[in-house]
């Protein structure tokens, strides 16, 4: 399929990653479902490093398990010990950020209302703590819905 009429959107995508990695960034881009978010998200970190989190309706500890598993392989970087948290994956990503600029995309952000509501203020609170040091490129992305 063709990538087209995006240019736009695009440009401020590249643009903010750019600043992140001088400072974090985040970055919320949502809309009615396959209007093609993440395709343009993708699109724009094409030929970058990057974390793509999909949060999907299962255990937090499983999601855990799987972004776990992504950050060794993608980053490199070794993880002793179990998490069972999101926050403790987060606070881990920021803190890595510091040593090296880290784009993150976590996709269909509002599931984690299912998984566990207080993902959102645990988000907030770590962002609030580290983004001033940290050199982090958040994406979120999610569907509109009431």
């Amino acid at each position: 399929m063709q990538f087209v009429n995006r240019e736009e959107e695009l440009s401020r995508l590249q643009s903010v990653r750019n600043q992140s990695h001088s400072r974090s960034c985040m970055t919320v881009v949502t809309g009615r479902r396959r209007i093609g978010k993440t395709r343009l998200i993708r699109e724009s970190l094409r030929g970058e490093t990057y974390l793509y989190f999909f949060v999907s309706r299962k255990e937090e500890s499983l999601l855990c398990e799987e972004f776990v598993e992504q950050i060794q392989r993608v980053l490199r970087i070794s993880i002793f010990g179990t998490i069972r948290r999101f926050k403790e994956v987060f606070a881990l990503l920021l803190e890595e950020s510091k040593n090296q600029p880290i784009n993150l995309v976590i996709d269909e952000f509002q599931e984690f209302y299912r998984v566990n509501p207080s993902v959102f203020s645990d988000v907030q609170h770590l962002w609030n703590l580290h983004k001033e040091e940290a050199k982090m490129n958040l994406i979120l992305s999610g569907s509109v819905f009431s």
